[in-house]
């Protein structure tokens, strides 16, 4: 299920290849949080319809999603463990469609990012 408010209601399809982007919390109290890519070149087999979401009483520190769309993937054993990893831990998971022609291979220097990047 992804967030409907991330901008992939309508824009991704059935047949479209994909980057999938998680945003973790640093794991101690000066730990730096992180955007990673947890997967390239994922290809979408099909997209559901735009489903309402209960609201999760146990998880009070993450915003939630109001809605979510359902999103089918194509994915090998590493990357189905890095998604379902992300699903249960990652603050949001975030797709990034790949134009046609599009590269969808993302340098090593560019899979992590923290804001103090920035500076």
């Amino acid at each position: 299920m992804i967030d409907a408010a991330t901008g992939v209601a309508g824009k991704i399809t059935p047949g479209a290849t994909v980057n999938i982007y998680a945003t973790f919390k640093g794991e101690a109290d000066k730990a730096k949080d992180q955007s990673k890519v947890i997967v390239e070149g994922a290809k979408v087999l099909d997209v559901g319809k735009l489903t309402p979401l209960e609201p999760d009483q146990d998880d009070r520190t993450r915003r939630r999603a109001s809605e979510a769309v359902p999103i089918t993937f194509a994915l090998g054993t590493a990357d189905a463990q890095r998604v379902a990893y992300a699903e249960s831990f990652a603050t949001h998971v975030r797709l990034a469609l790949i134009g046609a022609g599009g590269e969808p291979t993302v340098p090593p220097r560019d899979r992590t990012y923290t804001l103090d990047e920035d500076k």
